[in-house]
């Protein structure tokens, strides 16, 4: 399935949803736990990879 910027949420809108922080998900992206995309040079998440992290799977 491919995903469109749609599907997709900022740093902030992913944080939110996570209920963590933006400090936290820079984190977790260094520490290779949440994987991202790149639009026009913005990184963003995947509204699948945010339902993946609150489902608590690796």
């Amino acid at each position: 399935m491919e995903e469109t910027v749609k599907d997709m949420l900022t740093k902030e809108q992913a944080a939110g949803e996570l209920n963590i922080s933006v400090a936290t998900l820079y984190r977790w992206i260094k520490e290779g736990k949440v994987r991202t995309r790149r639009y026009g040079g913005r990184l963003l998440i995947s509204r699948v990879e945010v339902a993946r992290l609150l489902k608590g799977e690796s």
